[in-house]
């Protein structure tokens, strides 16, 4: 959510510089809660604080009600990612409460190590090109390059955690082409197409194939002015996972009025 990183920055560093930051205003309070491994605007999402106002952060009432899907006793959330922080305002039980649900949700991100195996088609098989083994931060996309045939197959993995805990890969591919030389004073620059990204589920240990994409290279290639049948670049890539290490196990996040979700 850039706008609301954006947004929650300008408004988080007005006031830590505004006087009296801490001072209390009818029972309630301003208070800083500092996080220690996922980004503030992160926690901000795993609690669910994902609708925003006008000035770019959380308020407890709308139009004068208290919202009932707000942290009771609070009346602001502002997720600041320069300062590591979540900045809060409420009464002092509000904050309280809120600050274990926060320490609830400030869990390292999962990772892994993902090997690549880049194959292309050889007739009615396909043959191994080259592989990578490289580690990989769930939510975070990695870019994979291969040099190989002479061209530049490029790719740029996700991984998230679903639910059920299985984990859903999204993987998009895209190729450099250099455009067709019409004439002896050409300049050939490179031309980079992306194909849409495609996700599957998988387990740590299995196996994943990604190979749907060579129709879209070729009418790619036939855009920009290739022969229909030249160099059909019928790639695949398999994708592994491993893990890193034992991903912690959150614990539960206590949901408002006491109950663990």
């Amino acid at each position: 959510m850039p706008f609301l990183r954006t947004a929650a920055c300008v408004l988080a560093a007005g006031l830590l510089s505004a006087p009296g930051l801490a001072r209390s205003a009818g029972g309630l309070h301003w208070e800083k809660l500092h996080v220690s491994h996922a980004a503030p605007t992160q926690v901000f999402e795993r609690l669910g604080l994902t609708h925003i106002t006008r000035n770019g952060y959380t308020r407890g009432m709308k139009k004068g009600i208290p919202d009932p899907t707000f942290p009771p006793g609070l009346t602001d959330v502002v997720p600041y990612d320069a300062d590591h922080s979540l900045l809060v305002r409420g009464t002092a039980a509000g904050v309280s409460q809120f600050r274990q649900r926060v320490a609830a949700a400030d869990v390292p991100a999962p990772r892994w190590q993902i090997a690549l195996t880049l194959l292309r088609k050889d007739g009615d098989e396909y043959r191994t090109l080259a592989g990578q083994n490289k580690e990989i931060v769930a939510d975070t996309p990695l870019a994979v390059a291969f040099d190989t045939d002479g061209k530049y197959p490029q790719y740029q993995v996700r991984v998230g955690v679903n639910h059920d805990g299985s984990l859903a890969v999204t993987c998009r591919t895209a190729l450099s082409l250099a455009p067709p030389q019409n004439g002896p004073t050409t300049v050939l620059v490179p031309t980079q197409v992306w194909t849409a990204p495609l996700t599957k589920d998988t387990r740590p240990g299995d196996t994943l194939t990604f190979d749907d994409w060579a129709i879209d290279r070729a009418a790619a290639r036939q855009k920009l002015g290739h022969p229909a049948g030249d160099s059909p670049d019928d790639y695949e890539i398999q994708v592994q996972l491993t893990p890193e290490q034992p991903a912690p196990s959150p614990a539960p996040i206590p949901a408002p009025g006491g109950v663990t979700q």
